[in-house]
């Protein structure tokens, strides 16, 4: 069974450990293919990367990203009818065998068409080692809004043991989502997202698409949260809030008015958006109203 690994980095010095840890955990590492788009401008060499994966490797300088999900989109061009699709950070480690338990988690779930997602528990690099948290994942809930009317997330303190199936959710991560492959296809990702604004749309496309989320109870992997020292778009592109308010209007778009959008980038009919807002408890046309 093959699954599509997507891995957008910028300027970040953990990609490597990441793949390298990815592949040498994975139970089948043939049967991965590894997506990376690396923005920066001295990245790795090919010879960097592990054996064993099938390697779809971009590169572009900084100056010429667009944002994350611009990245995230132009890697799924490189699916090629997968089984499963992965999509990462940059900045991960792995528990062994994380493809089958990914797998196995994913057929615990009660519904046709299931996601996993979570924020994942924390690692971090202190005097040149690495610290792990515990392996427990819980549910992602709301936290407040923005002064943008974008809903933001949190991950209280797990209250389910690890061995208790995904819980049911409303919201996604970016850094990490798991889901059969043709989610590609059906829910593809929209460049015009810049960053804030990235979790609440797909969580409502998908939703709308007829995906169901789930959160898992025990972790696969561990993401790096506070990397102080890491560069991150904002900081090279002093035309971001540009590409920030291009993302808002197409939020308002989307949530509010609802003009057509093309099923790619617009919401599905296998459920209403209405539905979506019952479902997260959120009311997303009031705070996508245009400003005045």
């Amino acid at each position: 069974m093959r699954v599509f690994v997507s891995i957008a980095a910028y300027r970040d010095p953990e990609l490597g450990a990441t793949v390298r840890d990815l592949v040498a955990k994975a139970r089948e590492p043939g049967a991965v293919t590894l997506a990376v788009l690396e923005q920066d401008d001295a990245p790795l060499p090919a010879a960097a990367y592990p054996a064993g994966p099938r390697l779809c490797l971009e590169h572009c300088p900084p100056a010429e990203s667009r944002g994350v999900c611009w990245a995230r989109a132009r890697l799924q061009r490189h699916y090629d009818g997968e089984d499963y699709y992965l999509q990462l950070d940059s900045h991960h480690r792995f528990v062994p065998g994380w493809d089958a338990l990914l797998r196995a988690e994913l057929a615990r779930c009660p519904a046709d068409d299931p996601i996993l997602s979570a924020y994942l528990p924390w690692y971090f690099i202190d005097g040149g080692g690495e610290k792990f948290a515990a392996l427990d994942a819980g549910p992602l809930v709301f936290s407040h809004f923005d002064g943008e009317g974008i809903p933001n997330f949190k991950a209280p303190v797990p209250l389910q043991p690890a061995e208790a199936p995904p819980m049911p959710g409303c919201f996604l991560s970016g850094h990490f989502i798991f889901a059969r492959g043709d989610f590609v296809t059906r829910v593809p990702y929209d460049p015009e997202i810049y960053f804030t604004g990235e979790e609440i749309s797909l969580a409502a496309r998908a939703f709308t698409h007829g995906f169901d989320i789930f959160h898992p109870a025990r972790a696969a992997a561990w993401h790096f949260f506070n990397r102080v020292e890491a560069v991150r778009h904002w900081d090279d592109h002093a035309r971001w809030p540009a590409l920030q308010q291009r993302a808002v209007a197409k939020l308002r778009r989307l949530f509010a008015p609802q003009p057509w959008l093309s099923p790619g980038d617009g919401l599905g009919t296998a459920r209403t958006l209405e539905e979506y807002e019952q479902h997260a408890g959120l009311d997303l046309r009031r705070c996508f109203l245009p400003a005045d």
